[in-house]
């Protein structure tokens, strides 16, 4: 076990705690959006990738943003959740790893739920990219994390 004070050990767990809501928030802003909204915030960050390119190229920027970014915002999600649960299993010895799996695999779920609502619809598609995210964020946060164990250990 990790030697922290208990005051530290809290706000550790404090900051990852509001980490996971603040994504989890941004994840339900974003698909309370209605479409027009939607295809406006893809829209802006394509024109600051890709100035003025046709319609048709626009169109398919767009949507390699809107992909990317389910990708993204699942892989902050599962990073955070993960660094979460390493922490109080660091700190109080409980494992409980599979939490961040399916606490992140429901906020997608109930973002597509979400989304059903809005006019944009919802897609196994997209569940597949933020499982994806989530998978892939959830393993590089433990494999950092035991990268930082075993060089700790042999550091000893």
């Amino acid at each position: 076990m990790l030697v922290l004070n208990s005051k530290r050990r809290k706000l550790i767990i404090v900051v990852f705690s509001a980490l996971v809501l603040l994504i989890s928030v941004f994840i339900f802003v974003n698909s309370s959006m209605d479409y027009e909204a939607s295809h406006s915030s893809s829209g802006a960050i394509a024109d600051i990738i890709r100035p003025g390119e046709s319609l048709a190229d626009r169109e398919q920027t767009e949507f390699t943003i809107r992909k990317l970014a389910h990708l993204a915002e699942y892989f902050a999600l599962a990073v955070s959740a993960t660094a979460l649960c390493v922490s109080v299993d660091r700190f109080y010895g409980r494992k409980f790893y599979g939490c961040a799996l399916f606490y992140s695999l429901l906020v997608a779920v109930l973002d597509e739920y979400i989304q059903s609502f809005t006019g944009r619809g919802s897609t196994v598609s997209d569940i597949l990219l933020d499982l994806v995210g989530i998978t892939l964020g959830f393993l590089l946060t433990l494999a950092a994390f035991y990268v930082v164990v075993f060089i700790k250990k042999k550091l000893k």
